[in-house]
């Protein structure tokens, strides 16, 4: 009986031991200035994203604050992109005057061949790259490993949809909008 008793003892003095390591672990979740979490989902603040037009000019994602930003991350060499741009154009024609700017994110390491996409396309929204393809930081902050993928922020930077396409993005739209 008193063995059975001591072996109790000890075990539960090892399970204690085991779950508490004495450390108190800190709250990690970045967090915006008023208070929202930052991360890559659904109402969670938009991380920021700060980089460089096609004329070099620094566009801070940010300064977009107070209309609807549909972040679009593409690439000239990306077909499914390029094939989603008439339906991006046509969003953006209809919405641009109620509160739409699309933001789209290259992933091109080609300079020339981005500017060239963009005019023969006439993607007439705010365009930015860092020209490091897959090693693009905003790809990291977004958790983004296919494209196209976007995300839908609304005027205060919190994503309320992601990657919505084709018929689900113009009748998210039409309800935002509407």
């Amino acid at each position: 009986m008193r063995f059975v008793v001591s072996l109790l003892i000890i075990s539960s003095f090892l399970l204690c031991s085991c779950s508490f390591s004495g450390k108190q672990e800190k709250d990690t979740v970045l967090r915006a200035a008023n208070g929202m979490p930052i991360g890559n989902n659904e109402g969670f603040m938009a991380p920021e994203i700060q980089l460089a037009d096609i004329n070099g000019n620094k566009v801070d994602l940010s300064s977009l604050k107070g209309k609807y930003v549909l972040i679009d991350f593409w690439a000239s060499w990306c077909q499914p992109c390029i094939e989603e741009i008439p339906e991006l154009k046509k969003l953006y024609s209809f919405y641009h005057s109620k509160g739409l700017e699309i933001y789209g994110v290259s992933l091109d390491n080609d300079r020339n061949r981005w500017v060239k996409a963009i005019s023969d396309h006439q993607m007439n929204w705010v365009q930015v790259s860092d020209l490091k393809k897959w090693q693009s930081e905003p790809l990291v902050s977004y958790g983004v490993d296919a494209i196209p993928s976007n995300f839908l922020l609304d005027k205060e930077g919190k994503i309320i949809a992601k990657n919505l396409h084709g018929d689900q993005l113009e009748d998210f739209f039409k309800k935002l909008f509407n």
